[in-house]
């Protein structure tokens, strides 16, 4: 554990100042779009990394869904619920 022990000889937790590695599925659209920009030798336009970036979001909300269906269908009594499985 992070931390200086106190009076009691308990470490005592430290606050992270920086946490770059927090949100790595966030971050990489942007690392993306650099990489692109770096192949085409150009910086493309806001309206252009704001498409990119929503077409990621909507990727990456797609597949929550999904996941999130198919844990759903694995419940014997919510896949009751769901005449087209049967």
């Amino acid at each position: 554990m992070d931390g200086a022990p106190d009076a009691d000889g308990f470490d005592q937790p430290q606050p992270r100042l920086a946490q770059p590695d927090a949100y790595p599925v966030l971050d990489g659209g942007h690392i993306a779009i650099m990489a692109m920009e770096g192949i085409a030798r150009r910086d493309f336009s806001a309206q252009v990394k704001e498409k990119m970036l929503l077409a990621g979001f909507v990727l990456i909300l797609l597949l929550m869904v999904t996941v999130i269906y198919n844990d759903l269908t694995r419940i014997s009594w919510i896949e009751r619920l769901m005449p087209w499985r049967n």
